[in-house]
């Protein structure tokens, strides 16, 4: 599903599910995550920066045709600006790579993500629960989270390898 629309400021945004040909887009947005804000993933830019092609595309044809796992991408003005994805992990379903390009944030776009990933639940899988991880530094990527209905857990766990700070668990029950 592609959700568009106009954010007030004349500029157009979208969000819909990867396709197994857009992994440069992938690609290019997250190298630039990573390297924007290298504490909010657990992965680093020079790991990611040695992926292949081929491993590209894997990640990426996995996440467009997976039933249980969904990448998103943003645009503003038909250039990916965003992203967010859902992988599961038994009965749980793992909210992880959300990230808005900074030139874009806080236009709404990180809430048409989370709206979206939340929708793509809701007909896939009613009734689960969302969990995601967190750098209590990151307080507007905090205060998103809670605006759809993440709630802490209480749980923590250190982010990345090596260890590059912590993070604190939250999740979204039906």
């Amino acid at each position: 599903m592609d959700r568009s629309g106009y954010p007030g400021n004349g500029l157009r945004f979208s969000v819909s599910r990867i396709t197994g040909d857009r992994w440069k887009d992938f690609r290019y947005i997250r190298l630039e995550a990573l390297e924007a804000d290298p504490a909010a993933f657990g992965s680093t830019l020079e790991r990611e920066a040695g992926f292949s092609d081929s491993d590209w595309m894997r990640r990426v044809e996995q996440y467009a045709s997976s039933p249980d796992d969904c990448l998103f991408l943003a645009e503003v003005d038909g250039s990916v600006a965003g992203m967010a994805a859902i992988y599961r992990a038994g009965d749980i379903f793992n909210v992880v790579s959300v990230w808005v390009d900074p030139s874009c944030r806080g236009r709404g776009l990180g809430r048409l993500l989370m709206d979206e990933l939340a929708s793509w639940m809701k007909r896939n899988h009613p009734g689960s629960i969302l969990r995601l991880e967190v750098n209590p530094e990151k307080l507007a990527a905090m205060n998103l989270y809670r605006s759809v209905g993440f709630m802490p857990t209480g749980r923590t766990s250190i982010l990345g390898e090596p260890p590059r700070g912590s993070t604190i668990e939250m999740e979204l029950r039906p």
